[in-house]
């Protein structure tokens, strides 16, 4: 913890880091979703038009975005056992408390001597705030990567029946997407 705050509203100045912080990291995660999303309605766009020889550039759209998912499978599963090394905790903790959304570092503070009592509640302040602000920012891109899940089952829905099999598919994957994007978002801030 900075000295600095020791002089400063800790948990105002917690709660702007902790939204700065989801912010970076979920605005990520939005974004990316956002081109997926845009390419999969050029592709849907594609197909309706053209319905069963189009429908080959969903399939390969879909087989994209299986590849993907394994990919960010993967990165998660190095991320939790490198959180899980860092705090000491099995790394089927660290996943589950990142799917939760709730993973918090524990810092000993009381362990330094001359921190004092003053210091102890600044940095729980500081905590608090952050994870406060954390939290508002994380529900916000919740909101927005759910508005643009919508987007799609609207287009679906303008779709024909031939290639509402395949949105479907694509749909699905594409929630697992955005939910291992948010847990690797939870473990990379956990580091």
């Amino acid at each position: 913890m900075n000295i600095d705050l020791l002089f400063k509203d800790a948990k105002s100045e917690g709660k702007k880091e902790g939204y700065n912080t989801a912010a970076r990291e979920y605005e990520k995660v939005y974004q990316e979703q956002k081109t997926q999303n845009r390419k999969t309605k050029e592709y849907i766009e594609q197909a309706k038009g053209k319905h069963v020889s189009e429908a080959r550039t969903l399939i390969s759209h879909q087989k994209e975005l299986e590849n993907y998912k394994a990919e960010l499978e993967r990165k998660k599963c190095d991320l939790a056992d490198r959180v899980a090394r860092k705090h000491n905790i099995n790394a089927t903790a660290a996943m589950a408390l990142a799917s939760s959304g709730s993973f918090v570092a524990v810092e000993i503070w009381a362990l330094i001597p001359l921190v004092g009592t003053v210091m102890i509640l600044k940095e729980k302040q500081f905590k608090s705030g952050f994870e406060s602000g954390y939290a508002e920012a994380r529900k916000l891109y919740l909101e927005k990567l759910r508005k643009l899940q919508d987007e799609l089952r609207q287009l679906k829905s303008e779709g024909d029946t031939q290639i509402n099999s395949l949105i479907d598919m694509i749909s699905s994957i594409k929630n697992e997407i955005a939910k291992l994007n948010l847990e690797i978002a939870e473990l990379q801030n956990s580091l």
